[in-house]
């Protein structure tokens, strides 16, 4: 695929791995909270590829190259029916939020297959939670390494597996399983089991899209130390009209997904600091899309709108216009990691698979405290 910063006439190809999590959040931000306004028509929404259910070709060999089996019978757990009588707030005292409800969750994934793969891990998982009473969107971040629990998932012969593995192999497993639509609903079932939020929609980005909006908005700035700037120079070292500095830096689309991804920089440096880079990123471009005329934006919904998958249907995204487009203007923001030290995060190496293989990194956390956390911004109580 070719990258392009628009202060560069010509680049090469690159073969690596070039998604952030800063797409998915800004086309979030104009597919699905509104920013296309009531112009934006059937024709348009149109041209956004839907997910569909595909075969399940997850064999039993491939169960085992995604899950680390538990072999102990899982037992249902049930809540029984309360019989307390609850008095519902009057009419003239509850708020009317819409169809939406208080808060809708959106899960926005940046997949890493190429043309003519046969195979999709996650490598960006970020939940998008839309509070309208409080007028604020939250990015929760997830990494990829998080050591999940996967409830259920059926191989070719309809034989039930559960057990846990990497979020990242999650989405993979999915697709796998049922296709576009069967990794999205996958990757649903692991969030709200692990962390406790519900999903509402799903949006997957393709590669395409990051350099495109990065350009759209024109830049983003980065406040670069000495190892970030060494870094960003070995990876322009063919290229000496880019020059990094340790201080503020403007970044176009390649520089900005260069930086967004770095993750070695230097020995302490690891995904934890990936992920604020990645939100710095987001924060910014949030904030220059919030400001774009009703021209900018439909240049921009034009050329990255056949990048999106998604299981929202027409409707679901005119009504996602409808009841948030009005609220975008007073709309905060906030972020988070998930999972992190207040929900004990800690990792470790180990061999994952006992294949033999080299050791893997996986990041433990206590599954209450996640969803603790989670479930207080994500769920209307």
């Amino acid at each position: 695929m070719s990258k392009g910063g628009h202060f560069l006439a010509e680049q090469p190809q690159k073969k690596n791995k070039p998604w952030v999590v800063a797409v998915a959040v800004i086309l979030a931000v104009v597919l699905l909270l509104g920013a296309l306004g009531a112009w934006f028509v059937v024709s348009k929404m149109n041209k956004i590829n839907r997910a569909q259910r595909g075969d399940n070709q997850l064999s039993a060999d491939d169960i085992g190259k995604y899950l680390v089996e538990d072999t102990t019978p899982t037992t249902e757990e049930t809540t029984e029916p309360t019989t307390e009588a609850t008095t519902a707030p009057t009419e003239e005292t509850k708020p009317n939020y819409g169809k939406l409800g208080k808060i809708v969750n959106f899960l926005l994934i940046g997949q890493d297959a190429r043309p003519g793969e046969d195979s999709k891990n996650s490598d960006t998982v970020l939940l998008v939670s839309v509070n309208k009473e409080t007028r604020k969107i939250t990015m929760i971040s997830f990494l990829r390494d998080s050591y999940v629990v996967i409830p259920k998932v059926y191989d070719t012969y309809g034989n039930p597996h559960s057990g846990q593995t990497k979020l990242t192999l999650a989405y993979a497993m999915g697709y796998k399983w049922g296709g576009d639509l069967g990794a999205m609903e996958i990757m649903d079932q692991v969030i709200e089991r692990n962390f406790g939020a519900v999903v509402d929609y799903n949006v997957e980005i393709n590669l395409d899209a990051f350099d495109a909006i990065i350009n759209a908005v024109g830049y983003i700035t980065a406040d670069l130390d000495e190892d970030e700037a060494a870094y960003m120079n070995e990876k322009f070292k063919d290229y000496p009209d880019r020059n990094f500095q340790v201080g503020e830096n403007r970044l176009d689309g390649w520089a900005a997904e260069e930086y967004a991804r770095m993750r070695h920089s230097s020995a302490a440096d690891n995904d934890y600091k990936r992920t604020a880079r990645q939100r710095t990123v987001v924060s910014q471009v949030l904030e220059r899309v919030k400001g774009m005329n009703v021209m900018q934006i439909n240049a921009l919904v034009d050329e990255l709108l056949d990048k999106v998958l998604t299981d929202m249907t027409n409707s679901d995204i005119t009504t996602c216009i409808t009841e948030l487009l009005p609220l975008l203007p007073e709309m905060t923001m906030d972020s988070l990691q998930c999972p992190n030290a207040d929900m004990g995060l800690y990792g470790e190496m180990v061999d994952l698979f006992k294949d033999g293989s080299p050791e893997q990194s996986i990041q433990r956390f206590t599954e209450s405290k996640a969803k603790a956390i989670i479930t207080a911004i994500t769920e209307d109580d």
